[in-house]
């Protein structure tokens, strides 16, 4: 009954036909973070970076992250924030969560940078709410956000790379927002 009722709320708010019924239903499902994460990712054209931690605490779960992506000596070297205000990049010591608001915003910024066409408002328009779409239903799923501003994913410069946060499965998932294409 309560999967019945959730998938009726989440077909409700978010009635843009962005998704189909069935995956709506997946999203009530354990997996929910994992597959809208992935989906996320591909309206990206982004891979998705996956480590396991050992804490449901968002601001610890960025340092275990921290310390498996970048090792334990850089990590050290490292500043940790909690509910930053902005999707930092270009710092190099600056890693932490991000308000769930912080993050639906800073992400739906990045529509123009990966449109087919930026200079069409009306495609930055369409691709804006599918991120926002996306990124609701992960925050209906109990995802929290993180961020990690050293991320240069193969740039000779930072890149806004957001952190997933799952802390029932206690996995951080990362998505480069705005990948190298050297």
């Amino acid at each position: 009954m309560k999967k019945t009722i959730l998938t009726l709320l989440l077909l409700t708010l978010f009635s843009t036909n962005t998704f189909a019924l069935d995956s709506v239903e997946s999203i009530v499902d354990s997996k929910a973070i994992r597959t809208l994460t992935f989906q996320l990712a591909r309206t990206f054209k982004s891979r998705v970076d996956h480590f396991k931690v050992n804490s449901s605490d968002t601001l610890e779960m960025v340092k275990q992250y921290a310390v498996l992506a970048y090792g334990l000596e850089e990590a050290r070297t490292f500043d940790f924030w909690e509910n930053h205000e902005t999707l930092e990049m270009d710092e190099p010591t600056l890693l932490g969560t991000l308000k769930t608001s912080v993050a639906v915003k800073e992400v739906s910024y990045e529509a123009p940078w990966i449109a087919k066409d930026p200079a069409n408002p009306e495609e930055v328009r369409k691709l804006q709410h599918k991120i926002v779409d996306h990124v609701g239903l992960l925050i209906l799923s109990g995802a929290e956000f993180g961020f990690d501003a050293h991320a240069q994913n193969g740039c000779a410069a930072a890149t806004p790379y957001l952190l997933i946060l799952d802390t029932k499965l206690q996995k951080v998932y990362g998505i480069d927002l705005h990948h190298c294409t050297q």
